[in-house]
Parts: C-alpha cells; structure tokens; sequence
C-alpha cells in the first residue's frame, strides 16, 4: 500500500548526461526544500558505474547544488556499514538506471531494501530514473530477458518494494515495444499499471499524482484490463495533480 507520507518521483528514462531530464531533476531537488539539500545516488543498477556517478555529481553537484554522495554496494567492501549512515545524512535518494533484477537481488541480500523503505515512509524525497524508478512499485515491467539474450520473451514482471501499490513501466517512447509489453503484463496483473515516456515522471505526493516532463508533448499511460479488455488512458502534464485513488483499480 502506498505510504502516506511518500514523495516519489519516478522517471520512465533519459540521458542525466545530456541534460534531457534536468527539469525533472530540478524538481526533485525542490521538492526538499532546502537550498544545498543531501543527495545520495546509489548506482546498484549499473554495478556502481563510476563514469555514472560522476554524472551524477556534476548535475545534481556542480548544477543543483545539492551535497552528493555516492553508495557502491557492489564495488565499496564498507558500503555495508555506511549504508543507514548515508541514509540518515541524505534528503533525496536518486536511485540510477541499468538491471533492475540484478539491483533488487542486490538490495534483498544486503537489507537495503528494507532500509529504502523505511527511508521513504519518513517523508523524504525518493526518486530514481528506468530502474531506479521501477524498484519503487508494487510490479515493474523489466527487460532482463531480452538483456539477457533471450528471444522468446522480451519483458517480464519483477516484485518491486511495493512502497506504492502500482505496476510501473519505463521507456515508452524509445523502446517502442513497452506499451504492448506492458498491456499483456498487466492481463495477469492485478491493479492498475503506469508506463512513463522518457523524459517524463509520475509524481506521487501522498494521496495525489501527477506527469511531469521535460516537453509538454510527453507524458504516461495508465494501462488495464477489464471484463477481459485491455484499456489505456494518456495521462499528460497538462492534466495537474489528480487523487491517487484513481490509479487503484481493482483486480
């Protein structure tokens, strides 16, 4: 069940490097509010990509001023100690794309997921972008078969955290297989889902939501089956915050 006090913003993709997602960004760090907030990055996805921390370093660092840190729990031998450490010191979790199966393996082995969770219930801000945005979700949609070589399937549904009781899918606009993927996950998938274009984020303050996005031509699906017939309904900037409830349906 979705926390009552959660603050998420989940980004369906885009390049941090090129700057695509900076507006997307900026909110994040104003959602702290605080002037220099504590941004903790945890690149778990991308087995601790130091060319992807440092990314992250100058654009939330050297453009948003914000104080980062960095938690390499597959390269660091101490992450594991610093781990609650780091979490009490940060204002924002951002949590970077790549393996989303692999990252949560990660997380379950070591705690952190508990953890995640229990920092996302204080109120804090938890944000993360393609996997990192995935995780949050009761379902994500993942492409880790096709990443693994396999040609039979393309996605399948992994368990997320499950901080906020929806399936989510990444990447509908640059992987245009996602909408359909989604829509067959969700046949066998109770509630209701959300794919998010790149560039674009589904934003959740407690018991509303809403799309936010680089351009206004962008924005999500919510994606259902009902009496056996699957529905999409777009969802775009332009529609503001709207009740969570609306999202839940039954199944």
């Amino acid at each position: 069940m979705t926390q009552s006090r959660t603050r998420l913003v989940a980004i369906g993709g885009g390049e941090l490097k090129l700057r695509e997602t900076l507006p997307i960004d900026t909110e994040i760090v104003a959602l702290t509010g605080k002037p220099h907030p504590n941004a903790l990055f945890i690149p778990t996805a991308s087995n601790d990509s130091l060319e992807y921390c440092a990314t992250f370093g100058s654009i939330y660092g050297g453009e948003l001023g914000c104080e980062t840190e960095a938690l390499l729990l597959n390269r660091d031998p101490q992450a594991l100690d610093r781990m609650q450490e780091l979490l009490d010191w940060a204002d924002l979790v951002y949590v970077g794309g790549g393996s989303t199966k692999r990252m949560l393996e990660r997380w379950r082995e070591t705690g952190f997921d508990t953890m995640l969770r229990d920092f996302a219930a204080t109120g804090r801000v938890v944000s993360g972008l393609s996997a990192g945005a995935n995780c949050w979700f009761r379902y994500g949609n993942s492409d880790q078969p096709y990443k693994e070589g396999r040609r039979d399937i393309i996605t399948w549904r992994i368990d997320g955290l499950g901080i906020v009781d929806l399936s989510f899918c990444p990447h509908t606009v640059r992987e245009e297989y996602r909408v359909d993927e989604m829509t067959a996950m969700m046949r066998e998938t109770p509630g209701m889902g959300i794919g998010v274009d790149d560039n674009a984020a589904l934003q959740i303050s407690g018991d509303r939501f809403r799309i936010i996005a680089a351009t206004d031509d962008l924005g999500a699906y919510a994606i259902w089956w009902e009496a056996g017939t699957p529905h999409r309904q777009r969802l775009t900037p332009a529609d503001g915050w709207r009740k969570l409830a609306e999202l839940r349906a039954d199944g």
